[in-house]
């Protein structure tokens, strides 16, 4: 009969930590309406159909802050009640970005001739440069690998400059000023220009060096 009796308590424990661990993964995946969040064992949070931004608790618990690591997945409308604060990343010298760099490279007061070398190039990766300081070294070119090439048009002074297949963007630092800036996305296997604006004539230009 003891036996008997070990035996059950020992299965009623096992069926409590069961229940303590469905109710766990329950919780990540709650549900309010319609809403849901799933938060995968690969370091991805998912947010399918619409999440409101009033929604701040999930599962009883309130949280201010979410916080990602690894990639958000969004299949849907994400409303923002607030700003968005952008990280920005700072370039004075020779530089090699990856595609985990910051997606804004502010370029301030430098005396340094700089040559920033872009990533591989990866469908969707788009970088923004924005001279922020006096720049006295010279040049500033962004250089994309070999056969990664630059395409389409810097507007330089209210005109427009074409950009056919470069392996550079250069920022002549004899005559930038504050708020020149680059913007520019990558398809996959190129770069793409998309906005650009540089105020003296001829300041920024595209190459191919080789």
């Amino acid at each position: 009969m003891m036996s008997i009796l070990k035996d059950r308590k020992y299965l009623l424990s096992i069926v409590a930590m069961i229940v303590l661990a469905i109710g766990s993964l329950v919780i990540l995946g709650v549900r309010a309406g319609n809403d849901s969040i799933d938060v995968n064992d690969g370091g991805t949070l998912n947010i399918y159909n619409q999440v409101a931004e009033s929604e701040t608790s999930f599962g009883g618990s309130t949280s201010a802050d979410w916080n990602v690591g690894g990639a958000l997945n969004v299949t849907g409308t994400a409303t923002l009640s607030a700003g968005v604060v952008l990280d920005t990343g700072s370039i004075t010298a020779t530089t090699t970005l990856t595609s985990a760099s910051d997606n804004y490279q502010l370029l301030p007061a430098s005396a340094n001739a700089t040559t920033i070398t872009l990533p591989a190039a990866t469908d969707g990766l788009r970088f923004e440069f924005l001279v922020t300081g006096a720049l006295t070294g010279g040049f500033v070119a962004i250089d994309s690998a070999e056969g990664d090439n630059i395409n389409g048009i810097l507007m330089v002074n209210d005109a427009d400059v074409a950009c056919v297949d470069e392996d550079q963007i250069n920022i002549v630092t004899d005559g930038e000023v504050v708020g020149d800036r680059v913007e520019i996305i990558s398809d996959g296997t190129g770069w793409y220009i998309l906005d650009s604006d540089g105020d003296a004539s001829e300041k920024i230009t595209c190459t191919d060096p080789t």
